[in-house]
């Protein structure tokens, strides 16, 4: 497939500038020739090569531009089609960068899950409000079953639709444009309140036609300039209504642009062929933007007129051709204004939709999960959707019942950390809607809580470790709250901001407390003597990775194993990095 694009753009651009070469040679070739007919007094010739040349030129002008808009198409088809390999591959240098979105950092999970990285993975919107609501989804607090089972049944009734959702896409893209459209300023421009000018415009028709009337009869009976005062009267009615009037339309032309790419991408919803998405896709079949689109656009043409400072004062010397079609367009908007907001809904709901159909379509290993409303999680085969797969190392994981906690120790870079985030990415990813990196995935509703980028503040005076306080007293808060879903939480290197003597008798106290609250979760530690908590309390597990030294070097399977971690690996490392170590008495 990428071979025979790059074909057809090659010998599409080799029709272009083919076309380019004729159209010289008909202009150079037909002036000479006319010129010629003409010196030798071939009248009738010469103006039949000079036709000739219009004709010609005008025809080769029309296919050229037929030939130039197909490798367009084709060009961005290619370019489209790179950037969904980009994603499949995780070539982030040629992954387009989503809009700049505010971060919250009381979010209980957005830093630490890695939801930036996966936020730009999956997004292809071209609407700023559509990046955002599939932002929002990702980052959602409050899972709702039947909200996810809407979303995963149209993720996977979209999945098949390349073709369309490719399609719609290029619609934006065609209009000379890859920047997101922001639809909130569309939406506030067509809802916002401007001043009726229907009274003036009928006041002014009246004068101007009184004053044609007039202005004939002055000259043909010479009668006094009575078409003076008429044309005064309407002058002065321009003049009071000229500046919300040129708002108007100034506003009008500035956005044309954007209005070009609605029409498009509404046409092509309202036009699509697919009855799987016709429930979908209700609002642009029973109300046709398209209809309301092409009004605007004919208004708009006439305002243009304006553009040209000359052309627009003579004209509306005559009639008030500004103060008309400002009243057209006053209609016009209050008409789009009514169904815009469904419009718009429905697009951002859609674009959020295809950006997790095309995830699930660029990689068929994933797996939809089963989420039930309650019940514990169990995962086969998952991986973390971030790494590539030459590099992936999947593992199986389950906790069933609340009050459970997981003590997961290893060795430095053993890959502790990342399981945390490949749990949490992965439950992200089930709320959304979307196929998970795992042979299969049945989790309940829970609340996701994390704690494990905890950095400090210096604006706010805050050390790492207060801050690690604060958001574990976060959790707590969570865990004690009685009418909302149980908590799943991820926790790394815990009270890694004190010593050892106070950190071991934090960590037992922290953990105790976690036991048979309303949640369960993980704790990666390098605490070894953690894992001695299993012995006296059942509902505490031990878990670990490992290491092994192969020919002087650590490897490392990122294997999770049940049990305490039975090895160490720090003073390995600074041997290896030549730093000093004492033998041990």
């Amino acid at each position: 497939m990428p071979h025979l694009l790059t074909s057809r753009i090659q010998r599409l651009e080799r029709q272009s500038n083919q076309f380019a070469q004729w159209r010289v040679v008909v202009v150079v070739g037909g002036i000479i020739g006319s010129l010629g007919a003409f010196y030798a007094f071939q009248w009738r010739i010469a103006a039949l090569l000079l036709v000739a040349t219009v004709f010609g030129f005008a025809g080769l002008v029309t296919l050229h531009r037929r030939v130039d808009h197909a490798l367009l198409q084709l060009r961005l088809w290619q370019k489209l089609k790179q950037t969904h390999r980009a994603r499949q591959t995780l070539d982030w240098q040629h992954i387009p960068t989503p809009p700049n979105m505010a971060h919250d950092p009381q979010h209980p999970f957005e830093l630490d899950i890695d939801i930036d990285d996966l936020h730009r993975l999956l997004d292809t919107s071209v609407s700023l409000e559509g990046s955002q609501r599939l932002r929002a989804w990702l980052l959602n607090q409050a899972p709702d079953l039947a909200t996810i089972q809407q979303h995963q049944q149209w993720v996977q009734t979209l999945q098949p639709l390349g073709l369309f959702r490719d399609k719609l896409t290029l619609q934006a893209w065609l209009t000379g444009s890859e920047q997101h459209i922001n639809g909130t300023r569309l939406q506030t421009w067509f809802e916002t309140e401007m001043e009726d000018v229907r009274q003036p415009v009928r006041a002014s028709l009246i004068l101007t036609t009184c004053t044609a009337i007039l202005f004939v009869l002055s000259g043909a009976l010479g009668l006094p300039p009575l078409w003076l005062l008429s044309f005064g009267g309407y002058m002065w009615i321009r003049a009071r209504h000229w500046r919300p009037v040129a708002e108007l339309s100034g506003q009008a032309i500035n956005l044309y642009g954007v209005f070009r790419r609605m029409q498009r991408i509404f046409g092509y919803l309202e036009h699509h062929r697919y009855h799987e998405l016709n429930t979908l896709l209700e609002p642009f079949q029973t109300e046709p933007p398209s209809r309301y689109f092409r009004r605007l656009n004919r208004i708009l043409t006439a305002i243009s007129v304006q553009q040209n400072p000359l052309l627009g004062f003579a004209i509306n010397l005559v009639v008030p051709w500004d103060l008309f079609f400002a009243d057209r367009l006053n209609r016009c908007r209050g008409a789009i204004a009514e169904h815009m907001p469904t419009w718009l809904g429905t697009w951002y709901e859609l674009e959020a939709l295809n950006a997790l159909a095309n995830f699930a379509d660029l990689h068929p290993d994933y797996s939809y999960p089963m989420v039930r409303a309650e019940g514990g999680l169990a995962a086969h085969k998952m991986g973390h959707p971030l790494i590539a797969s030459a590099h992936k190392v999947c593992n199986d994981f389950h906790l069933d019942r609340l009050g459970e906690v997981v003590i997961i120790t290893g060795s430095n870079m053993a890959g502790k950390s990342t399981f945390l985030r490949t749990l949490g990415v992965n439950l992200v990813l089930a709320y959304a809607g979307a196929p998970v990196n795992a042979a299969q995935f049945e989790t309940g509703l829970y609340r996701l809580y994390s704690c494990i980028r905890v950095t400090d503040s210096l604006n706010d005076g805050i050390s790492y470790f207060y801050a690690e306080v604060k958001r574990l007293k976060g959790l707590l808060n969570h865990l004690g709250a009685q009418d909302g879903l149980p908590v799943f939480f991820l926790i790394d290197e815990i009270f890694r901001g004190t010593n050892n003597r106070e950190r071991l008798i934090g960590s037992r106290s922290f953990i105790k407390a976690l036991v048979q609250q309303n949640g369960f979760g993980l704790i990666a530690t390098h605490d070894l003597e953690l894992v001695k908590l299993a012995d006296d309390m059942p509902t505490i597990h031990n878990a670990h990775f490992r290491e092994e030294v192969q020919a002087g070097r650590m490897v490392f399977d990122y294997t999770l194993r049940q049990g305490p971690c039975p090895t160490t690996n720090a003073l390995k490392i600074m041997a290896q990095e030549g730093l000093p170590i004492e033998d041990e008495a």
